[in-house]
């Protein structure tokens, strides 16, 4: 593809790959109803989180009309904030939901909705959206998951009773690390995305099991040494905690005074459904594997956000 992308070539170009996930569950062996359903709800936040080397992470905010706002002000209770957005991280969020479906009461205090809490909403009509169609008997059972996701984006686009309508707007500075996402240039989606769903053509696309190990190489950004290591882990923010870990156990042959200057760690994913168990992998055991693995997906995760870290910088008396 050659040229800048259009904010509506963009945007078929995500529902392309929405229905990708959705046909990918539904032909996926050994899966329930209910588990189809609820690994394209899954597929769908991850890819707005950016977990597919074919589109950016996308941030998510709230279009509420100025007279909603003032009403809701005037009767004590919670509005929408256009200037808070949901940050990243949908996907891990509905995996923890899945597992914990207890839910806060809804707010009814006179105050803006959190970004936290926008998050909570939006996990939580996918959750519906998934449920739903999973206990829908009226439809080709190999339809539902289309049905997923086209709740799913009417949800986002605010026309269905457990949704409000989000702006997608993609995220510029993932836009810019991401090589393969060069031809990319509007800011901003295009509305009423569940109207124009079914109208475009599925994109193949793979993404990660829910719950599976899967392979990443993590490094020290900008290191005088070499510093990557293969690690085999539930996410990124896994992946960096093993690595850490290691570095700490000095067992991972790198400077702790260089990497904590660094701040954060680049961790790649090179490969879904790894075996074995949570570990880093020695290099001298990796001839194979750094010979046929790119890494195609790229998260920096900081090295403030790793409790083990912070308890190392404690001991080591190094700046927090």
């Amino acid at each position: 593809m050659s040229g800048k992308l259009t904010a509506e070539e963009a945007s078929r170009r995500l529902l392309g790959l929405a229905r990708g996930i959705a046909h990918q569950a539904e032909t996926e062996p050994g899966l329930t109803r209910s588990q189809r359903c609820e690994k394209t709800a899954y597929g769908l936040l991850a890819l707005l989180d950016g977990k597919t080397p074919k589109f950016p992470r996308c941030m998510l905010a709230p279009q509420q009309h100025e007279e909603d706002i003032a009403e809701a002000k005037a009767e004590g209770m919670p509005w929408y904030n256009e200037d808070i957005f949901c940050s990243p991280g949908l996907s891990d969020h509905f995996l923890s939901r899945l597992k914990d479906p207890s839910w806060l009461p809804e707010r009814t205090d006179a105050a803006p909705y959190t970004a936290d809490e926008i998050r909570d909403q939006i996990v939580r009509s996918f959750m519906g959206s998934a449920e739903y169609w999973a206990k829908n008997n009226k439809t080709d059972e190999l339809k539902n998951c289309d049905g997923v996701a086209f709740s799913c984006f009417g949800a986002l686009d605010g026309v269905s009773l457990s949704g409000q309508m989000m702006s997608i707007i993609l995220d510029a500075e993932d836009i810019a690390q991401r090589h393969e996402l060069r031809e990319f240039q509007p800011e901003v989606l295009q509305p009423y995305l569940h109207e124009l769903y079914h109208s475009t053509d599925p994109i193949e696309i793979e993404i990660p099991t829910p719950g599976a190990l899967n392979l990443y190489s993590v490094s020290v950004p900008n290191s005088m040494e070499s510093s990557d290591w293969y690690v085999v882990a539930r996410d990124a923010t896994h992946a960096a905690e093993i690595y850490t870990q290691g570095v700490i156990d000095e067992k991972i042959s790198v400077d702790a005074w260089e990497m904590d200057g660094a701040r954060s760690l680049t961790v790649q994913w090179v490969g879904k459904n790894a075996t074995g168990e949570p570990r880093w992998i020695d290099w001298g055991s990796t001839n194979t594997i750094t010979m046929r693995l790119t890494p195609y997906e790229v998260d920096l995760v900081a090295l403030a956000d790793l409790a083990n870290w912070n308890d190392f910088q404690k001991e080591q008396g190094l700046e927090p």
